[in-house]
């Protein structure tokens, strides 16, 4: 009986170590895969994971909300996020005895574009106008419905902007419009401007500025071109006697006009002055030589009119044309001859 009672003891004591030898922990919550870096136009989100019990999870901001929960996956619910900076989310996950948490990251928005194409100015035939435009959104572009009969816009086909269409501009006329283009919460307006140079032929007003007052310029002409293709600018500077005229070329969608034009002389305190037409740069002190210019270029305003501006046009290397001005010199033009402005003229436009 006593080897009996030994052989079954022995039995027993080998049937606990190998149940226990066998049985397999199994964690109480473990994560497996997390999806969770998104982009900023939002969407769905998912962590995967092995649990058992009651599984609950949730989140530390209102725009990451908890869609789903099992004990095998958790699914989040992302709004979109407009602003530019990135943004991230807690996501606490529990089965009541053991917690997991969770970082979900979602980029910032981008809206990257290039200024210098917000401006688009084309000649009178048909054109195809490139523009260059990132989003994390969808692009919308809206063109007036009054001019939707000359231009439309051809997304491209990866998505990183389009090209303005232009028809053919057979009207005699200048035209332009604006278009706004709009992703998630972000608006540009572009102007696609079509005309050429005898568009702005003929007779104008104009207005200027000066030591902050500002003057009318009742008689200012564009002629046609000479052989040269030289246009004559005229009543920028008119007296009783003599007509200061200026000359520019067309080129690149406006006129531009060189500094050291002689344009006339002037008696000024006894002084026989011979007139330069000068630019006035962001110093206050002239311009003279030919190797420096200023634009007169067409401007779009809201009404679908134009006028024609006196503006920068990258014609002065290193600095921005801001003025135009007739200075008096005694002979060739320099600091030393420089007697003064006769006439400056800021903020300069002709209107019809």
């Amino acid at each position: 009986m006593k080897q009996v009672i030994n052989i079954f003891l022995f039995v027993l004591c080998f049937t606990i170590i190998s149940c226990h030898d066998d049985d397999t922990v199994v964690s109480g919550l473990t994560i497996i895969k997390a999806d969770t870096n998104l982009k900023a136009i939002g969407g769905e989100a998912s962590i995967q994971i092995q649990a058992i019990g009651e599984i609950k999870a949730t989140s530390d901001v209102e725009w990451c909300q908890v869609a789903e929960v099992t004990t095998e996956i958790v699914k989040l619910s992302v709004l979109e996020n407009t602003d530019y900076p990135g943004r991230s989310a807690q996501i606490i996950i529990t089965n009541g005895n053991q917690t997991e948490q969770v970082t979900l990251i979602q980029e910032g928005a981008i809206f990257i574009y290039n200024k210098s194409e917000q401006i688009q100015s084309t000649n009178n035939d048909a054109a195809v106008l490139p523009i260059k435009l990132s989003s994390s959104f969808p692009i919308q572009v809206l063109i007036p419905e009054k001019n939707k009969n000359w231009l439309s816009f051809n997304p491209s086909a990866d998505g990183n902007g389009g090209s303005f269409i232009v028809s053919e501009n057979n009207t005699g006329e200048a035209r332009g419009s604006d278009v706004t283009i709009t992703a998630g919460k972000r608006t540009l307006t572009y102007q696609v401007l079509q005309y050429n140079a005898e568009n702005f032929v003929g007779n104008w007003k104009g207005t200027y500025t000066n030591q902050g007052y500002q003057y009318s310029l009742p008689e200012v002409s564009i002629s046609t071109p000479d052989e040269n293709g030289i246009y004559t600018i005229s009543g920028l500077y008119k007296t009783s006697l003599y007509d200061y005229k200026i000359q520019a070329t067309y080129q690149n969608n406006m006129f531009n006009a060189t500094a050291g034009q002689e344009v006339g002389s002037n008696v000024s305190s006894g002084l026989p002055l011979t007139v330069y037409f000068c630019i006035v740069d962001g110093t206050g002190l002239p311009v003279w030589t030919p190797d420096n210019s200023i634009g007169l270029i067409p401007v779009l305003l809201s009404d679908g009119s134009f006028v024609l501006a006196f503006a920068d046009n990258g014609g002065i290397p290193g600095g921005v044309a801001d003025k135009i001005s007739f200075a008096g010199f005694l002979g060739e033009p320099s600091y030393s001859s420089f007697q003064g402005n006769i006439r400056i003229l800021g903020n300069c436009f002709f209107f019809r």
